[in-house]
């Protein structure tokens, strides 16, 4: 079952698919996107993912309808293959911006590459997937997962908006918020303010510019350093007593 509203942003949710259940709202729009050349904006929003996926191979877990979990097609074919991790940050940005207008007094943080966390424990996580058409970026589908009114998890670094405020959300509402918040931060990047977004990503980073313990998952080897930025094309960088060191995903574990 699936049906269309109205929303207040200007394109983000503008073509809105919402489905009762669905493995992955990735793909379903993946496959949406093959079939036609849907408007920029588009997002599939569901009450239940039954097969969610999360960075690094992970699964997303989820009580249906408890939280939020949508996917939104965008076409950033401004940017260069070597800068698509820009995508990244500025989907950070929008995710860390709307949790910090629901819990103010809290402080939330973008735990690299982009899941946001909430006094040390994961309350949302991003996974983009984009098509290539030889060198050039044809599309991106935006997965995110916000937990708002789910009160239990099997993980116990898990969290949500219910848990921390002890409130119940309207999903509705929170969407719109969320729409919102996703296209101002798309706009900026349209804009080119590539330097803005990068700083701003890397002054909220989880752990950023404090000592702390790392596993090296190439040595297998514990070490203590200093999250100090990440390179244009996404890598982690640490400073270490060693020297500086750049991560890609899954070379690095935070501990």
């Amino acid at each position: 079952m699936e049906y269309m509203k109205e929303t207040s942003s200007l394109f983000i949710g503008k073509n809105l698919v919402s489905l009762a259940e669905v493995g992955s709202t990735n793909d379903y729009l993946k496959l949406l996107a093959e079939g036609q050349e849907l408007p920029e904006g588009t997002v599939v929003t569901t009450e239940n993912q039954f097969a969610g996926r999360g960075q690094r191979s992970n699964t997303w877990e989820s009580e249906p309808g408890k939280n939020i979990i949508m996917s939104a097609l965008l076409y950033p074919r401004f940017l260069s293959a070597s800068r698509q991790f820009i995508l990244s940050q500025a989907v950070a940005l929008a995710i860390h911006r709307f949790i910090s207008t629901i819990l103010p007094e809290e402080k939330a943080a973008i735990k690299w590459p982009n899941d946001i966390y909430v006094n040390d424990k994961k309350i949302a996580g991003i996974l983009i997937e984009s098509a290539w058409m030889a060198s050039q970026l044809k599309n991106s589908i935006v997965g995110i997962g916000i937990n708002i009114n789910q009160a239990r998890f099997n993980n116990p670094s898990a969290t949500s908006l219910k848990m921390l405020t002890q409130k119940e959300y309207d999903l509705k509402d929170l969407y719109q918020a969320l729409f919102s918040c996703i296209e101002a931060a798309y706009l900026k990047l349209k804009s080119g303010a590539y330097d803005s977004i990068k700083n701003e990503y890397v002054s909220k980073l989880y752990q950023y510019n404090i000592e702390c313990n790392y596993i090296d998952c190439q040595t297998n080897e514990n070490f203590t350093g200093l999250i100090t930025g990440i390179t244009d094309e996404g890598k982690l960088i640490i400073t270490t007593q060693n020297g500086i060191k750049q991560y890609d995903m899954k070379e690095v574990q935070f501990i």
